[in-house]
């Protein structure tokens, strides 16, 4: 049978399974509403899982952590350009993350992908069987075998989960831990000492279920915030997050401190959005410098409405530029998306790239877009 159809007829553990089973390469398409989500399989096993947009997710996730700065990032997106490579290989060559952290991180982001799927009860797959290959050195495949167990036992456990900690914007802080009781008398305690087995436990006391996360944990850091920091996963957080609290270890503090911080970090198509909002305010005050200028320089009423001219030109090219602005960050996320640049500028329209109200203004046929092997002229005509 052709894989494609509706996951309410035949679900993703079914569809994970035949592609196992038969060791298939390619991309399994998935979607839910306006979600889109794809998956990339190599001899059955699961190599990567996202938007299609993965150097976008692993830079806001390390920033997030505070892994790298704004800086940081615009120089690896410089150089991502140039050397026409992924973002995570540029975070290896730059020195920021050795190559084994990000093996582990892009396990963790394809792993919360994948396992995100499983709380889907509609939607529509279609698998195309093509050619793929990662990088062994920052991509170690996921044994398929071991999603779909992992992925029912998560299933099973998420409600209760949820139920203690409902919102990623709790505040948990950590209780004293209380003393071990002494024993009764020394005759008990000879017992104890006596007994087969405390002879036979001469190892170190376990540690507490879900004490790794402790230092995570600091009275002002949201659920949300200690995900990001502690880079395990949504699930083992929350996991132990509800031990913790079984424990007695933690507890949710009564008001929140969220408004009390400051947001660290932002996004990485924030980034890209304040490259343009700089620039755009710059203009518009140059713009409204002139125009009072004019104002200001001349008596005549009739003068003044002569020289306003140039001002209304000058409205003209800003807008113009607004517009370059516009379509060189769509042109960036398109060549994030599909590490290429589009043939033509409709493509963007076609992709989603041009949504909002004032890209959606913008006449196409009046931009002069070249392209040239990895780069691109855009003019005006």
């Amino acid at each position: 049978m052709a894989l494609e159809g509706s996951i309410e007829e035949f679900g993703l553990p079914e569809i994970f399974q035949m592609i196992l089973l038969q060791k298939k390469e390619g991309v399994l398409r998935l979607t839910r509403e306006k979600t889109t989500l794809f998956i990339e399989f190599n001899q059955g096993q699961i190599i990567s899982a996202g938007d299609g947009e993965g150097d976008a997710r692993l830079a806001d996730n390390l920033i997030k952590a505070e892994k790298i700065s704004s800086d940081q990032l615009k120089a690896l997106l410089r150089a991502q350009k140039r050397d026409n490579q992924p973002l995570a290989r540029a975070l290896v060559q730059a020195g920021h993350l050795p190559a084994d952290e990000v093996k582990k991180l892009n396990r963790i982001l394809t792993e919360e992908t994948v396992f995100s799927l499983f709380e889907w009860k509609s939607g529509s797959y279609k698998f195309e069987a093509k050619e793929t290959s990662y990088d062994s050195q920052l991509i170690e495949p996921l044994s398929t075998d071991s999603i779909l167990m992992e992925g029912a036992t998560r299933t099973d456990e998420w409600p209760l989960l949820k139920k203690r900690v409902p919102s990623t914007e709790m505040v948990f802080e950590v209780l004293p831990k209380e003393p071990a009781p002494a024993p009764a008398d020394e005759e008990s305690e000879k017992k104890e000492e006596d007994s087969f087995e405390s002879m036979a436990n001469l190892s170190e006391p376990e540690e507490e279920e879900g004490a790794w996360l402790l230092p995570w944990i600091d009275g002002k850091r949201t659920v949300q915030e200690i995900v990001d920091h502690a880079q395990m996963g949504t699930f083992p957080v929350f996991k132990a997050l509800s031990e913790l609290i079984s424990q007695g270890r933690i507890k949710a503090k009564e008001e929140s401190l969220k408004s009390q911080r400051k947001k660290s970090g932002f996004t990485f198509k924030e980034l890209s959005r304040q490259q343009q909002i700089i620039r755009i305010i710059f203009n518009s005050i140059t713009i409204a410098a002139m125009v009072i200028f004019s104002i200001v320089a001349f008596k005549s009423v009739y003068v003044t409405l002569s020289n306003a001219v140039q001002p209304i030109l000058e409205m003209r090219t800003l807008r113009a530029g607004i517009e370059r602005d516009n379509l060189l960050f769509a042109l960036d996320l398109y060549y994030l998306r599909y590490g290429r640049y589009p043939d033509a500028l409709q493509q963007l329209t076609a992709e989603g790239l041009l949504n909002s109200k004032r890209e959606r203004r913008i006449d196409l046929s009046k931009w002069k877009y070249e392209l040239t092997g990895n780069t691109f002229r855009l003019s005006s005509l």
